[in-house]
């Protein structure tokens, strides 16, 4: 996901770290300007994943987890007493919205065969990410029951949301961009 939107972001994106600099190379500004107009959590969420800039993490964390308690709110959950289920379900949502690795293809979304013959890889259906298991997620969360895996859903919908907006934000601009930058008709 993160080549994708850097590839939205600028045309080359090789320069990113700022090595070869150039006229064409992504800047701060050029990926502040990009993301300007976002709530606070998606602008968060955006620097994470696109600009890898791991110094938003505890902010991140905290956007998420406050997303996850106000669905409770609304919903009207309970958590069990001293359980960290709320924190725990924000921290699994992001990183599963973030994306996690294939195990089977190494996030390359395909898999060859002994004549080498490429094919989706089964295992995350051409992605290269994985969603997590049921019962992965249960031990990570440390709770059972029916209700949960339905709470963790709405969760995961909510935050990998945030993923959704940041592309579509992205994408819109990217268009304002070729239509302005586009000569005049006859």
């Amino acid at each position: 996901m993160s080549l994708e939107i850097l590839a939205l972001l600028a045309t080359e994106i090789s320069h990113l770290d700022g090595s070869g600099g150039g006229r064409d190379a992504l800047r701060p500004e050029d990926v502040a300007s990009a993301l300007a107009g976002l709530s606070r959590k998606v602008y968060l969420y955006g620097l994470y994943t696109v600009v890898q800039d791991r110094s938003v993490q505890p902010e991140l964390v905290c956007h998420a987890h406050l997303e996850v308690v106000e669905l409770a709110i609304e919903r009207g959950w309970r958590a069990p007493r001293g359980s960290e289920v709320f924190r725990r379900m924000a921290l699994l949502a992001l990183c599963e919205a973030m994306g996690l690795d294939c195990s089977s293809c190494g996030k390359r979304g395909t898999i060859y065969d002994e004549h080498g013959v490429a094919a989706s890889c089964p295992a995350c259906h051409g992605t290269g990410l994985r969603r997590i298991t049921k019962e992965e997620r249960e031990e990570a969360l440390g709770v059972t029951g029916r209700r949960w895996p339905a709470r963790y859903e709405r969760v995961y919908c909510r935050i990998s949301g945030w993923r959704l907006t940041l592309e579509d934000h992205l994408q819109r601009g990217l268009r304002e961009e070729t239509e302005s930058a586009a000569p005049p008709g006859p």
